[in-house]
């Protein structure tokens, strides 16, 4: 009779978290504090005629901060390829939490668009949920048709009506061009990179370019933007104020800047000067050498991020 034989136990290997990214994350985060802290309550300040100078922007991303490290960690801790089985719920739940802008009570309108979503002390935009979503979805559903991507009507067709939804969802619903545009040229960047036929890719390209030229053409403030755009001198005080605004502070930065804390552009000149425009105030306040820093950084984000992606030891996780 043979002696039974124990069973081997199954080895886990330790992941190792990469230390570049976490660098590069710790700047960037770092950096966008100091802005923040720079400017934020000059925007105070304008906003309460004087009343208040405290500074609720630099608190906001303070605690946005602490929120993301404490998900960052949480979610480091957990295969990522268990996200795969429950992509499709993840796509529906946040695809449909787009729709709670709309809803009287927790939806808030700013500037002409319906963006934002506030329960209680909680205030969010969903669509940055429906930007994790889609990815998981796409990244699951590319890997498992793997085989049909060369047949238009199984791969084509399906991708093209999931974009349909999301320019429903973002352009049509909340006014938000600009995050549309985000989550298409993801949706695009993975499209060519699971390996679908040129042909399939390029038509799909052309298809959204020629939706896009009709979603700018039919919002008059889209166009003027999109000319704006082409020629930032043609209406200097009116569509054209922002990015001139914008040009007046990287210039007036000169190559080491104004220094931090010194923003001129701040006090009324620039629109958005904690939001939109923050990367002009880097400019007049760390100059050429400063914004030429950021820049790299984030290019040693992507360049990162793309190494880990072709290092992943499937299809869902390199997409």
């Amino acid at each position: 009779m043979q002696p039974r034989q124990k069973q081997k136990k199954a080895i886990y290997y330790k992941h190792r978290p990469d230390y570049v990214i976490t660098a590069l994350v710790a700047i960037l985060a770092g950096l966008g504090l100091i802005l923040i802290f720079s400017t934020g309550w000059i925007s105070v300040l304008k906003r309460t005629a004087g009343a208040s100078d405290t500074n609720s922007f630099f608190i906001r991303q303070l605690i946005g901060l602490v929120v993301g490290v404490v998900a960052w960690f949480v979610t480091s801790r957990i295969d990522y390829r268990k996200w795969q089985k429950f992509a499709t719920p993840i796509f529906i739940v946040t695809f449909l939490m787009m729709f709670l802008v709309v809803v009287p009570g927790i939806g808030v309108s700013s500037g002409g668009a319906n963006r934002w979503v506030k329960i209680g002390f909680i205030n969010f935009q969903p669509v940055e949920f429906l930007k994790l979503g889609v990815v998981i979805y796409m990244a699951t559903w590319l890997s498992k048709n793997k085989e049909k991507l060369s047949r238009p009507f199984e791969t084509l067709l399906p991708f093209l009506i999931i974009i349909g939804l999301i320019v429903s969802a973002t352009i049509l619903l909340q006014k938000d061009m600009g995050s549309a545009m985000v989550i298409i040229f993801t949706m695009l960047a993975m499209f060519l990179v699971s390996g679908v036929p040129l042909l399939n890719f390029s038509f799909a390209s052309l298809v959204l370019l020629a939706l896009g030229g009709g979603l700018i053409a039919l919002a008059p403030y889209r166009l003027a933007r999109f000319l704006t755009f082409l020629d930032h001198t043609e209406d200097v005080n009116g569509a054209g104020y922002h990015i001139n605004q914008a040009l007046i502070a990287l210039g007036s930065g000169g190559i080491m800047g104004r220094g931090v804390g010194k923003s001129l552009q701040a006090y009324g000149y620039l629109p958005e000067s904690t939001n939109d425009s923050i990367f002009a105030i880097v400019g007049e306040e760390t100059g050429l050498w400063g914004t030429t820093l950021l820049v790299v950084a984030f290019v040693a984000l992507v360049w990162r991020g793309i190494r880990i992606a072709r290092s992943a030891p499937d299809d869902f996780g390199r997409l």
